[in-house]
């Protein structure tokens, strides 16, 4: 039977020390005063906002009955840890991003056509790594073009395993539209652990949060479309004197987005949390780890 590792990724701390996208076109917030309808940015939390009411030295992040929280600024979607928040821009986006100890990094809600990821060694100041990634496959013919399903074939995530040891290094990433709007929802990266084996028999769905709404006058209904949250149902087998080393690991993913890695195939690939997870001991060869995680959104 085939079998695949699966892998964890726990996002650590990154310096993001470039990007060519645009900060925030709201000036800094300050003490003020600030009259209602006033937008500002927040730094501390890349945050932007709107007065809702006359206010002085109100720190808007600290005061929500003062202050609308807009959403974070475009330059810092890709980072807010949310899939369903992008940053945009037109062409390319371009970033450096400081990641000591980094061991594999996630893009997620992907709007691109290539992108090229540079591990750089920041003691040497050398590229020690380099990877481009295409996010659709090859159109064979004309029929193909016009008919095919090449376009829901488009890669909207990928993860990227790094091949050396090298502790203090940077990403240096392009992600690229041509000349359409690039669109990235979350970069995540950190260190990586390996649970055990997947074999086929892995389950994907989806939770819709979709929600009916009632037209109070006229008492129809419709139907309004919310985002959704892939899950992933997973029976992973460990040897069963690494067991208990697996199980505190998923012990302290609780609580956290993580990263799921079973296999090489992007509809495995999750940013999620472990929302459940039993161990049964076999024998003294075998574990099984069932596994079920919630896509963050």
């Amino acid at each position: 039977m085939s079998t695949k590792s699966t892998k964890i990724m726990f996002p650590g701390a990154v310096i993001i020390t470039s990007s060519n996208v645009a900060d925030s076109e709201y000036e800094e917030w300050n003490d003020g005063p600030y009259l209602v309808g006033d937008t500002v940015y927040l730094p501390i939390n890349y945050g932007e906002y709107e007065a809702l009411t006359d206010n002085t030295n109100k720190q808007p992040n600290l005061n929500p009955t003062d202050w609308k929280f807009l959403g974070t600024t475009n330059k810092f979607r890709m980072f807010d840890q949310f899939l369903n928040t992008q940053t945009v821009r037109n062409g390319t986006i371009e970033v450096n991003i400081a990641a000591y100890g980094a061991e594999a990094l996630y893009l997620g809600n992907l709007d691109a056509t290539t992108i090229t990821i540079e591990v750089i060694n920041l003691d040497i100041l050398e590229v020690i790594e380099t990877k481009t990634y295409v996010t659709y496959r090859d159109i064979m013919d004309w029929q193909d073009y016009f008919y095919g399903d090449w376009l829901d074939d488009k890669v909207e995530s990928i993860i990227y395993e790094r091949t050396t040891l090298s502790q203090n290094i940077a990403f240096h990433i392009i992600i690229d539209n041509g000349d359409n709007d690039v669109k990235c929802g979350i970069f995540t990266c950190g260190r990586v652990k390996v649970l055990g084996n997947t074999r086929w028999g892995v389950t994907v769905g989806a939770i819709d949060y979709s929600s009916v709404v009632i037209d109070t006058a006229s008492g129809a209904t419709y139907l309004s479309e919310g985002n959704y949250a892939k899950t992933l149902d997973v029976n992973i087998f460990a040897r069963t004197g690494s067991a208990n080393a697996v199980y505190k690991a998923l012990i302290n993913a609780r609580g956290k987005g993580v990263v799921f890695m079973p296999g090489k195939y992007e509809l495995l690939s999750l940013y999620c949390y472990i929302q459940k997870h039993e161990t049964l001991v076999n024998g003294p060869v075998e574990t099984a780890i069932t596994c079920e995680a919630i896509g963050l959104i």
